[in-house]
């Protein structure tokens, strides 16, 4: 039986998990936010095409606004409880739009497969299990009630 690696096990980042997504946001950070949007958006697509018909055609205005939301959660990600009510408000508009809960596993390997093409050799075991455990704690409190 395989786990889904996205729940959210109440486990905490540690410090060397948070300073190695800080580091690979610094790499990250270099790359124009329109284009990781975009690999993003487009991986998505490809593997669930289910799910483009709740975006707009023009997606460069998401794509910013998904790195934008990330460079929050990373900014604050030594303190995720900062973030708990825009995530929960996020969470609820995503709602609206007809997000369900099954559908943050597909978002989550998206992230994560991005995030590996986009770091290309500077991407690891450590930076896939770090990035993983912040997007199930970030993807619980978008779901949470």
């Amino acid at each position: 039986m395989v786990l889904n690696k996205f729940i959210d096990t109440g486990q905490s980042l540690s410090e060397n998990e948070i300073k190695a997504i800080k580091k690979s946001w610094r790499i990250l950070a270099q790359i124009d936010p329109a284009i990781i949007g975009d690999v993003f958006y487009r991986k998505l697509f490809l593997s669930y095409p289910r799910y483009k018909h709740m975006f707009p055609l023009d997606m460069k205005a998401q794509s910013l606004k998904l790195v934008h939301m990330l460079n929050q959660i990373i900014m604050r990600v030594e303190n995720l409880e900062s973030m708990n009510q825009i995530l929960k408000e996020l969470g609820s508009r995503h709602i609206g739009y007809g997000v369900q809960m099954s559908d943050y596993e597909a978002v989550g390997k998206s992230l994560i497969w991005t995030l590996a093409q986009t770091l290309g050799s500077d991407w690891n075991e450590e930076l896939e299990s770090s990035w993983s455990l912040l997007y199930a704690h970030v993807s619980q409190k978008m779901t949470q009630n």
